[in-house]
């Protein structure tokens, strides 16, 4: 049998495991279970992908991103390893015999999107898998601490308790120790008989990036700054809080740079096509200099070391969102500049985001008052015009409270061709909604939090990449910053 270096050069086609690849292998090829942190480009698909090499039967992956999964089991199967992804976008043959080979031990690594957990047809080939070991990754989407929650990564915790056997490998790049602790609760490692978890969180430390926040008055003086980083970098992601921004600042920089043939300008955003999005994907990895101007849909996945600068035209959400961005910057280790162009206003609209995600008990009712009155039929909901017909502000908050009804199971989904209806389910009563909702308040509470914290990096005048250290609980040592405007004056971009 092949030794762990063996696997590593001929499998994979490296000759030394990067920081703390081999110590996590080493865990769950022991038998415990892990909870990885490591930073954006540290190579956390590794730890998981050889360590699956190591073990008898097969590795379920889940990932939150079906390009993601579909890159990485196709460079899994250039590697000449038996690998497959399920998810909803496949044809219903295709996705059949898949779902066979699975169930028939096929592949050594099967990738899922979460929303898959729930169904009933994939719980079933999941008992007649041998399921060596289950590998989370964007593990910090199981917490609702967490700056990505997705209710649908609660259902790992059930998968976990249904395969006692199977080591659990849970892997962020961004995770409070808050978070970390709410991960492990959620998956139950360390209880019912499982041994706590080897527990690693590298450096967050990344001293190439030129850290800076420049203030300004409006959208002019945004776009001016904005130039000058495009036109001295070149490579880069600006990052806008809404597609109507997105949309916007790419037609502001397609207007200034019209006739520069050596930057190429793009877009990339949730409600672009499949299609137009994958060629956003493709242009970017291959054009020269590229500048993509995106939301934070726009990440996940992008494998280029060379992106020599990050821009926010909004402030974003959070420091875990703020980290996992900029972090795409200078993977190659070199000389990066990460700039925040801030204006107070922009607030309203993550204050907007937060009140959105976190709908009240009186918000909740309203829309379960609607939903009684269809009584057994089924019924579609359109946010936008629902929340205007029951008086409710913010038709995020609409949505969110679809999700959160149908995730605790007062209502049923079923999707036919591209509309999703609903029904309730009966013997389902009001106190049930106020229970649940008066519960999500803590939620509430924290992400208010964490856009304060994001304000509080806005307005520091210490060292920038010390704040995000504290921020995470890095103990290390080295408190030397890489560079900040705080620290080394006015950093532009011409320096």
């Amino acid at each position: 049998m092949k030794g762990i270096m063996e696997e590593l050069s001929e499998t994979f086609g490296l000759r030394e495991f990067r920081v703390g690849q081999r110590e996590a292998i080493a865990a769950v090829l022991k038998g415990d279970d892990a909870l990885v942190v490591m930073p954006t480009g540290s190579g956390k698909s590794l730890c998981y992908q050889l360590a699956a090499m190591r073990l008898p039967g097969t590795t379920l992956v889940v990932s939150p991103l079906i390009a993601l999964m579909q890159d990485q089991v196709d460079a899994l199967r250039r590697r000449g390893i038996a690998a497959t992804c399920l998810h909803g976008l496949l044809p219903k043959n295709v996705l059949e015999k898949r779902s066979h080979q699975v169930a028939a031990c096929e592949y050594k690594l099967v990738y899922v999107a979460p929303e898959r957990l729930r169904t009933e047809s994939f719980s079933a080939i999941l008992a007649e898998t041998d399921l060596s070991m289950i590998a989370i990754d964007e593990a910090h989407c199981i917490s609702q601490w967490g700056h990505d929650f997705r209710p649908d990564y609660l259902e790992i915790g059930k998968i976990v308790a249904r395969f006692p056997k199977a080591r659990i490998m849970a892997l962020t790049a961004t995770a409070t120790p808050a978070v970390r602790e709410d991960i492990i609760r959620q998956l139950g490692l360390g209880v019912n008989r499982r041994r706590p978890p080897f527990v690693e969180v590298l450096g967050f430390s990344r001293p190439n990036l030129q850290i800076a926040v420049t203030r300004c008055g409006d959208e002019t003086e945004k776009l001016a700054r904005l130039l000058t980083l495009v036109k001295a970098h070149r490579t880069g992601v600006v990052y806008a809080s809404t597609r109507k921004n997105v949309e916007k600042v790419f037609a502001l920089l397609c207007k200034e740079l019209a006739g520069r043939d050596d930057i190429q300008v793009l877009m990339y955003h949730a409600g672009m096509t499949e299609g137009q999005r994958t060629l956003a994907l493709r242009e970017f990895q291959e054009c020269a200099h590229p500048v993509v101007v995106a939301t934070t849909a726009f990440g996940m996945g992008i494998d280029r070391a060379d992106i020599r600068f990050v821009a926010h035209w909004n402030v974003p959400g959070g420091i875990e969102q703020y980290y996992q961005e900029i972090g795409r910057a200078g993977r190659d280790g070199k000389r990066s500049c990460c700039e925040l162009l801030f204006n107070y206003v922009d607030i309203k609209i993550q204050e907007y985001f937060v009140e959105g995600a976190n709908p009240t008990s009186e918000t909740a009712l309203l829309v379960w008052g609607w939903m009684l009155s269809c009584g057994s039929r089924s019924f579609s909901v359109v946010a936008g015009p629902l929340a205007r017909r029951l008086g409710i502000k913010n038709a995020s908050a609409v949505s969110t409270t679809v999700n959160v009804l149908l995730n605790h199971g007062l209502l049923t989904r079923e999707s036919t061709g591209l509309q999703t209806e609903y029904r309730v389910v009966p013997g389902k009563e009001d106190l049930d909604v106020i229970r649940i909702f008066d519960a999500r308040r803590e939620k509430r509470y924290q992400d208010r939090r964490r856009l304060r914290t994001m304000l509080d990096f806005v307005s520091a005048e210490t060292c920038r990449h010390q704040f995000i250290l504290d921020y995470f609980g890095d103990q290390s040592d080295d408190r030397a910053c890489g560079g900040c405007d705080n620290c080394n004056g006015r950093l532009r971009a011409s320096a």
